[in-house]
């Protein structure tokens, strides 16, 4: 089978995976405190980027962009890495953070920087392999991503009192 075929599946499926599982979580459905739960959804956003990356790398509807695109591609490629490590520092937790509510360091400017991040990565990616069908798919990835982060700010809300006044005078 086509490698990029592959890539494909396993990029929408792990997405729809994740989004179920931001569901489920949201609704109190599953117990996300859970090890298997967290290792199997850690693992799906492993594959998840692999996927993805795969998937740039493999279009065959790439096109050959100048140097200035593929450069900017690496910018955000390296910038979304970044900002999701400089994130994951802070929180010091992939999932199910449990604490006061982070409102210094990187999160005094953003909300939610590590999604942000994942938003870079996909458009990078793009970029840097000329993937047109990657940058159709990031489009639904992205408006995906901002379903995830809005199931969070509910949740986030609720948790926090203070949440609506840190929404009030932060980005993203």
């Amino acid at each position: 089978m086509n490698p990029f075929i592959i890539f494909l599946i396993l990029s929408i499926a792990t997405h729809a995976v994740r989004t179920t599982y931001e569901i489920l979580k949201i609704k109190n459905k599953i117990n996300p405190e859970s090890k298997p739960l967290f290792i199997f959804i850690f693992s799906n956003m492993v594959v998840l980027w692999i996927s993805w990356f795969g998937l740039c790398e493999n279009d065959p509807y790439a096109v050959s962009l100048n140097l200035i695109f593929r450069y900017s591609g690496a910018i955000l490629l390296i910038f979304g890495a970044a900002l999701f490590l400089i994130s994951l520092v802070k929180v010091k937790k992939l999932e199910n953070y449990h604490g006061a509510l982070i409102t210094d360091g990187i999160y005094k400017y953003l909300r939610h920087p590590m999604y942000l991040s994942f938003i870079l990565l996909l458009a990078g990616g793009s970029l840097f392999y000329g993937s047109v069908f990657g940058l159709v798919l990031a489009v639904f990835d992205t408006a995906n991503i901002l379903y995830w982060r809005r199931l969070e700010e509910i949740h986030l809300m609720k948790e926090f009192p203070e949440y609506e006044e840190y929404r009030m005078r932060t980005y993203f």
